[in-house]
């Protein structure tokens, strides 16, 4: 929760900060941060390359990404949103927006590490995609499903 105020603070006064802690903390998801999942680590990966962005420390960015993305696949899903936050921290300097670049660039070591990790337990680099969908869960799901017109016209 520090961390995440520090963040707060480069945008908000101390009172706003504050509650930005608080609603993280007390936020109904927040029940996994105490429990032994992956959650708590990915908020804490998450902020840490945001934080490392805003403040142009590109290689603890790297970092922070690349552990983002290992620890929970659907990490991806930040690196165009940590991609700007760099790409507007390093202002007019193109030696900063290539570092920054990089840094966004080390998330895709991640979870092409992680690929390589189930690789070698199974022989297949996305047995955590082919896992999931055994469960009957298919991540993007149908993009018409619930749509009353293809309800209708079915």
């Amino acid at each position: 929760m520090p961390l995440i105020y520090r963040l707060a603070r480069l945008d908000l006064p101390h009172e706003a900060a504050v509650r930005a802690i608080g609603y993280a903390a007390v936020f109904p998801s927040a029940y996994f941060f105490g429990v032994v999942y992956s959650e708590a680590l990915f908020l804490l990966t998450l902020v840490s390359a945001a934080m490392a962005m805003r403040t142009r420390h590109w290689m603890w960015a790297a970092l922070a990404a690349a552990v983002l993305t290992a620890t929970r696949v659907n990490g991806v899903m930040f690196l165009p949103a940590l991609a700007l936050i760099g790409w507007d921290a390093a202002g007019a300097s193109w030696r900063d927006r290539r570092a920054a670049l990089l840094a966004v660039a080390a998330g895709l070591a991640g979870i092409g590490s992680y690929s390589a990790f189930v690789y070698s337990i199974s022989g297949n680099p996305f047995e955590w995609y082919d896992s999931i969908t055994r469960w009957g869960y298919n991540p993007g799901g149908d993009p018409l499903a619930g749509n009353p017109i293809t309800t209708i016209a079915a």
